[in-house]
């Protein structure tokens, strides 16, 4: 009988000659990576085979390449080549290998809620068809990637990934689209990368000597991935467990203590000590150090020491090698020369290759089977060389086996299922901790008192739970084990409203179709609700700062969500930030800039806290879910009548529901034996649906109400630069010594660059009036105040500092900005009212335009020109002109029309 150690001592016999071969960097390298598979007999060292450029090929041939491209077979010096040349590409885990599939589809430097995090590419899922309506897209899920991605480049110098990933969220945050966007990026990058490539174990078995065609009698079932390669049917058993190919060279040291084989060739290596992205110092980083330093790309020549020390073959490979050894009488060299190969191939959920998904089932280990089931047509279903090891030869299967390499997904494994009485028990998972502390799955057969094995697994396990299980079970005594080797990453819902507005965008241009339209404020109102209905009400107690504690107890719900979003996205601006206050009410300049400055500290309190234990409640797990907010929005353009959908028709649509009591903002935890009715404990305040509504309805009238007064003054002729604009400029001058006024803001372009005092004289006499200024030096020190606080509050401009500030004049100098609209909008309310008249006149009586146009009262000439300029504007601005007098009526008081158009 001939042992493993006379195997491996052969084989270190034989491919210790590799060590003493100096292979320069190119020599050998492999085909293409989108090029089609050698068609003649494997060699070692020698990689010539067809090749066929795509450029210019027809279709067909395009299809033929595409589906040939994961055949490709290499020698197994060739693989060790390609090894010396890229050794991270080859040497590295499941976990640094899914990180760097992330990576690979683009990453930057971005902030969440005023944290700096990573942005992924993966999000827009760029390998998806763009012709597609939905792509799959994520939204708002920039934290979790984040996390995920920092958790798996904390294995990347582990031999594997020895914690669980616990990836939970409450029903409908997107659990199922992120996972299957990480699967879908797995398949991409192995498939479509070069750097992606993944390489395995195989074994070939000549035609030639062969009974017969094996081609011809074998069954889906009868060998995992087992097929014939082209026209020389060579017969191609895979390592069942995806198994690296320098797994093959010897790794257990003799009783003398020499060096293995496998040590031998690591050292060989030209090995770089990687710190550029390692997580692992001994001070704790701060966020920004820790982006940055997860920003950085790992060095290419770096690899994973551990991973390439500590793998193992698999146990079915190990058998095929004594077999052959047996059938060759102990030369390992024809082995090696005959049998031996090396094999790229891709990820694939379908056909559970390095990826596998669990749905809600009994949770099951690996199991074994014969790799030689009962013959078919009267023939074995094994080579010859096989056939005559004189004992079955078995191989594990199972999910497990499958992912190796890989991902393993298990999507609500903590669900209730329905024949069980009690929700599945923890302690069933056993086997899976033992996975993740040592590594090793075990394989049993299903026959009683069958063998059994352990075999080396290497795969990223992920649970995708749902919070209300988690609650259930996080009472259990079997839950802290699981949780003391698990990494929690957090998946709420949308927090952003720009993220949300983003998400159903899609959804309501295919709602409307080719006939219908939308008025632009309805999907910022119905974003705003519902993003908002998943925040916390602010606690300003957390805060000992008086004057930012004074500004967080002024601060609605509905604002909050504006604040959230940092890129603007139409939402952060001071002027839509202030659109649900009154006058006398509104922001001061010093509030403003200290919310936004605090945004991150506000966020820190509720949104990131859950990363410090999974008992605490996190903002974004209640609320409308991104799932119910696009039904609302089906629901809201299926009940509106006419050709045009309304922010009207859906605040009337989701008032009744309000009132209704369906639009609820709380969720409790099912309902079974072992929970009893366990309600899920909030500790952070929310607003209830009908305070939210009545503050989204608010925004909705000032947004109408703003739009229309902008596109009246838009449309009236321009008599130079903006008065406010223009007083700013010259206090900026009369502040700063030696700044001059821009020439367009000079009364004239002949008068010098100085601050005129008549112009600054006239505009603060008529905006804050003559009473106001005893003398020349309160003037001066007005002029001195205000410009003290635009230098303080451009600080939140740091791309383009002042020149930026300088023109944000509604969040800057908002109380002079405010009395300035306010004195625009007194000398205008006449101009608007007969503007709000015509449009509501014209909708009755389609002839009254016409009769203004002829008029022999230049007046009313002026005001159908008024009318068509601003509706025009508007029309610009994406007001469908049939739903205006609907949309005026709204937003405008009764009061404020004129008598003849009530």
């Amino acid at each position: 009988m001939i042992l493993v150690n006379d195997t491996e001592r052969s084989c270190t016999h034989l491919l210790g000659r590799l060590l003493e071969i100096q292979n320069p960097v190119g020599k050998g390298s492999s085909p293409a990576h989108n090029q089609p598979p050698s068609r003649e007999p494997i060699s070692h060292g020698d990689t010539s085979g067809v090749s066929r450029s795509a450029k210019g090929a027809s279709l067909l041939d395009q299809l033929t390449t595409e589906f040939r491209r994961s055949y490709d077979l290499i020698g197994f010096e060739e693989f060790l080549d390609q090894v010396r040349e890229h050794p991270r590409r080859f040497l590295r885990n499941s976990a640094t290998y899914l990180a760097d599939a992330m990576a690979a589809f683009g990453v930057s430097k971005t902030t969440y809620l005023g944290r700096p995090i990573l942005k992924f590419g993966v999000q827009d899922q760029p390998w998806a068809s763009t012709l597609a309506e939905d792509r799959g897209q994520i939204f708002g899920h920039e934290p979790a990637l984040y996390q995920f991605y920092k958790t798996l480049r904390r294995f990347e110098r582990e031999p594997f990934a020895n914690d669980l990933i616990l990836a939970r969220g409450p029903v409908g945050s997107g659990k199922n689209r992120l996972m299957r966007t990480l699967v879908s990026m797995a398949e991409t990058y192995s498939s479509e990368f070069e750097e992606g490539a993944r390489m395995r174990l195989a074994f070939r078995f000549p035609r030639d000597g062969r009974k017969g065609n094996i081609a011809q009698v074998l069954s889906p079932e009868t060998l995992s991935n087992a097929r014939t390669t082209g026209g020389s049917e060579d017969f191609i058993i895979p390592a069942p467990l995806n198994t690296n190919p320098l797994f093959l060279l010897p790794n257990q040291r003799n009783l003398r203590g020499e060096r293995t084989i496998r040590e031998q060739f690591v050292e060989s290596l030209r090995k770089v000590e990687d710190t550029s992205s390692h997580l692992g110092e001994a001070r704790e980083l701060s966020a920004e150090e820790e982006v940055e330093a997860l920003l950085k790309s790992p060095d290419p020549r770096a690899f994973n020491l551990e991973y390439a020390l500590w793998g193992q073959l698999d146990t079915t490979s190990r058998e095929v090698i004594e077999a052959l050894m047996r059938h060759y009488n102990g030369d390992f060299s024809a082995v090696l020369k005959n049998h031996i190969c090396v094999e790229k191939w891709t990820m694939s959920a379908r056909e559970h290759r390095g990826l596998s998904e669990i749905r809600p089932r009994p949770l099951e280990g690996a199991r074994l089977e014969h790799l030689s089931p009962p013959s078919y047509f009267g023939q074995r279903d094994l080579p010859l060389e096989l056939e005559g090891s004189g004992k079955d030869i078995l191989r594990s299967r199972g999910a497990i086996v499958e992912a190796n390499g890989g991902l393993l997904a298990f999507v609500d494994p903590l669900r209730k299922r329905e024949h069980e009485a009690a929700p599945t028990d923890l302690a069933r998972l056993d086997f899976l901790l033992d996975l993740i502390e040592e590594g090793v799955i075990k394989a049993t057969s299903d026959s009683f008192g069958g063998p059994s094995r352990i075999e080396i697994i290497d795969t990223v396990v992920v649970f995708f739970l749902n919070d209300l299980d988690v609650a259930v079970k996080q009472r259990g005594v079997a839950w802290e084990a699981l949780e003391s080797r698990s990494k929690q990453i957090n998946i709420p819902y949308i927090l952003r409203p720009s993220d949300e507005f983003a998400m159903l965008q899609p959804t309501l241009e295919k709602l409307l179709g080719s006939e219908r339209t939308a008025d632009p404020v309805l999907l910022k109102a119905l974003t705003l609700f519902t993003t908002a209905s998943r925040l916390a009400v602010v606690d300003s107690s957390n805060t000992k700062d008086k004057k930012l504690q004074e500004a967080l107890g002024k601060l609605k719900v509905l604002e909050k969500a504006m604040l959230y979003d940092e890129d603007g996205g139409g939402f952060a601006t001071y002027q839509q930030f202030d659109m649900m206050r009154k006058n006398g009410e509104n922001w001061t300049t010093e509030q403003f800039s200290r919310l936004r400055r605090a945004r991150g500290e506000i966020s820190s309190w509720h949104a990131f806290r859950a990363g410090e234990s999974i008992y605490q409640d996190y903002e974004g797990g209640f609320g409308v879910s991104g799932r119910k907010s696009k039904k609302l929005l089906g629901e809201i353009v299926g009940n509106a009548s006419g050709s045009v959908v309304t922010v009207v028709d859906a605040l009337e649509y989701l008032e009744k529901q309000v009132k209704a009591g369906r639009v609820s903002f709380q969720e409790s935890a099912t309902n079974d034996e072992e929970s009893g009715e366990a309600e899920t404990r909030l500790s952070l305040k929310r607003a209830s649906p009908q305070d939210i509504f009545e503050e989204v309805q608010q925004y909705a009238k000032s947004h109408i109400e703003k739009d229309v007064k902008r596109a009246l003054g838009e449309s009236l002729p321009r008599r130079g630069p903006e008065p406010l604009r223009r007083y700013i400029q010259h206090v900026a001058a009369f502040c700063t010594p030696g700044r001059e006024v821009p020439q367009e803001f000079r009364s004239s372009p002949q008068q010098s660059g100085r601050a005129e005092e008549r112009i600054l004289c006239d505009f603060e006499d008529s905006i804050i009036g003559e009473k106001a200024f005893k003398n020349t030096k309160a003037r001066a020190e007005y002029r001195r105040s205000l410009w003290s606080k635009f230098s303080s509050a451009s600080g939140d401009y740091p791309k383009n500092g002042k020149a930026a500030a300088i023109d944000d004049l509604e969040s800057i100098f908002s109380e002079l900005a405010q009395k300035y609209r306010e004195k625009v909008d007194e000398t205008r309310a006449g101009v608007i009212r007969e503007l709000l008249g015509n449009i509501l006149q014209v909708a009755r009586d389609g002839t009254h335009l016409n009769r203004l146009r002829d008029s022999d009262d230049e007046s009313k000439r002026t005001a159908a020109a008024n009318y068509e300029r601003s509706t025009k504007t508007l029309s610009e601005m994406g007001y469908p002109l049939e739903a205006l007098p609907k949309l005026v009526r709204f937003a405008f008081d009764a009061s404020f029309f004129p008598d003849h158009a009530r």
